[in-house]
């Protein structure tokens, strides 16, 4: 996280990103908090993540970059003075903990008849 922020500023800054994700956001403390996403957050992660089949890593790499590029823009559009960094740390954090309620991470075998080098 930037240093050159005070606790004070960061946790401006993440209230700010918390208020504009979410509408009635309430903090129930201990870093947890509650509330119904943005119409347009929901709009977001609908468009981009991928829940319904098995993505290779590279498409699970771009999949998160590119949910991850929209919401730090529509962050930036709907909030004034978040500091680029702390939002983006912000919601590749919100993404990750997104994906890991929905997401099952394991090796999948590959349909295609040739051995990997690789492994063997």
């Amino acid at each position: 996280m930037p240093e050159d922020f005070t606790p004070a500023q960061l946790a401006r800054q993440v209230e700010k990103i918390r208020q504009a994700l979410f509408d009635d956001f309430e903090d129930m403390g201990e870093g947890k908090y509650s509330g119904e996403l943005n119409i347009e957050v929901k709009k977001i992660i609908e468009g981009t993540l991928i829940f319904d089949k098995v993505l290779s890593e590279d498409e699970f790499t771009v999949m998160f970059s590119d949910c991850t590029d929209k919401l730090l823009e529509w962050i930036q559009e709907q909030t004034k003075g978040v500091d680029t960094r702390i939002a983006a740390f912000f919601i590749q954090d919100f993404i990750a903990q997104t994906l890991s309620n929905a997401y099952d991470v394991k090796e999948v075998e590959h349909k295609d008849n040739g051995s990997d080098p690789m492994f063997g």
